[in-house]
């Protein structure tokens, strides 16, 4: 990487307090390229002798000049108020020692937001397993970049706990049998379980909607699958009659309950006529 290159990462994501866990990153990251980083964890050699050997000189001179160079990387992607702090420690481990004690609690907390957001995750309905394991291991290269230590087992069993109930025969018999999985070897297992699942719900599906054939009824023409429809229920109705000498004559018939605004004078209507037929007679 070229110093211009450097200049183009270093200052975007120079650190001024509430950035350190990106400023961290990504000066970890610059500094790996630079084959630099060892600095940090390897200890300085003993200053060379007289009577030290050419390779131990060489050793120490790679790690001071090493050394020099990351510190010059590091005081350039602080702030000015961070440089005038940190200039006049002479080694890059310093400097990043002091940094972590003013501002490391800012990756505690995002570790911990890191968890309580595996913890959270619960696999909706209709989610495919696989896409729901992509963003929880996700979740878990976050909190372990932030410095969270989890175990194999960890992760399978914090991933077991967030799916739905549909897995729970998967999780019955994982804790029964006692495997161990990594996640790459979780998600093909719980892929399968799921097409297994898929392909019973769509048995079950095609089952219910066929359901018990049934012979087919005369007269119902082809392709009626035997169903037969109830007929109407019976209204009730009532006969107006005509009072007319005892007469009983139906004059109407309709539902109870629908009365007509004239049914009065339709009713005098009728009778009316059945009088004139009653003088006749009487007159013959």
């Amino acid at each position: 990487m070229s110093a211009h290159s450097l200049s183009m990462i270093l200052p975007k994501t120079q650190l001024v307090g509430e950035n350190y866990i990106d400023w961290k990153r990504n000066i970890m990251i610059v500094l790996t390229q630079e084959k630099l980083k060892f600095v940090l964890t390897d200890p300085c050699p003993t200053v060379p002798t007289a009577e030290s050997s050419a390779e131990q000189k060489e050793t120490y001179d790679k790690w001071t000049h090493s050394d020099e160079m990351a510190r010059c990387y590091i005081l350039w992607s602080i702030s000015n108020v961070l440089q005038q702090k940190h200039q006049s420690m002479s080694t890059a481990t310093e400097i990043i020692k002091s940094l972590r004690k003013m501002f490391d609690h800012q990756r505690w907390l995002a570790r911990q937001a890191a968890i309580r957001s595996i913890m959270n995750m619960c696999m909706k309905l209709g989610t495919p397993v696989r896409d729901h394991m992509l963003a929880l291991i996700a979740q878990f290269n976050v909190a372990e970049v932030l410095g969270a230590e989890l175990e194999s087992e960890t992760h399978v069993d914090m991933t077991l706990e967030t799916l739905p109930e549909m897995f729970s025969q998967f999780k019955v018999s994982y804790n029964m049998n006692k495997v161990n999985m990594s996640l790459t070897k979780l998600i093909k297992e719980l892929q399968n379980a799921e097409n297994v699942l898929k392909t019973k719900s769509s048995d079950a599906f095609a089952v219910t909607s066929v359901g018990p054939s049934s012979s087919k009824s005369k007269g119902n023409g082809a392709g009626f699958s035997g169903r037969q429809t109830k007929a109407p229920p019976t209204v009730p109705t009532r006969s107006l009659v005509s009072e007319t000498e005892g007469d009983h004559v139906p004059i109407v018939q309709r539902p109870l309950g629908a009365e007509d605004e004239n049914e009065d004078h339709g009713v005098q209507e009728l009778v009316g006529e059945k009088q004139p037929q009653s003088s006749r007679a009487s007159t013959d």
